[in-house]
């Protein structure tokens, strides 16, 4: 079972580090694998509590659309980038497209039907 953790949205836990760490020690037995994403200000520091506890990163556009102070992101391999390079920081290297959808479970797009 995989759990993405989404902090920082209205109703929700905050996006911080410690959210994430109490959230982690609530996790099942079941659970094989696990990503956060913060939004807004808690992006940076949940992808890198994240990685740094063992887990995956979530990002994206719709996650977060501001880059740095008064930068907005053009377009999510800004977004990509940067986490791949946290990652690879904390020597955590990113996945490749077809090892994240093995940890997923996820057919590869070339074995997808086509809708009909």
């Amino acid at each position: 079972m995989h759990v993405d953790f989404v902090l920082g949205v209205p109703g929700a836990l905050p996006g911080t580090p410690a959210a994430l760490h109490a959230c982690l020690a609530a996790l099942p037995e079941m659970v094989t694998s696990w990503s956060a994403t913060g939004i807004g200000r808690g992006h940076l520091p949940v992808l890198a509590a994240a990685l740094a506890a063992g887990g995956h990163a979530r990002v994206g556009m719709e996650d977060n659309i501001v880059f740095a102070r008064g930068q907005v992101v053009q377009h999510n391999a800004e977004l990509v980038t940067r986490a791949a390079e946290i990652a690879t920081l904390l020597q955590r290297p990113p996945l490749t497209t077809g090892d994240a959808r093995a940890l997923l479970g996820i057919t590869p797009a070339t074995e997808v039907p086509a809708a009909s």
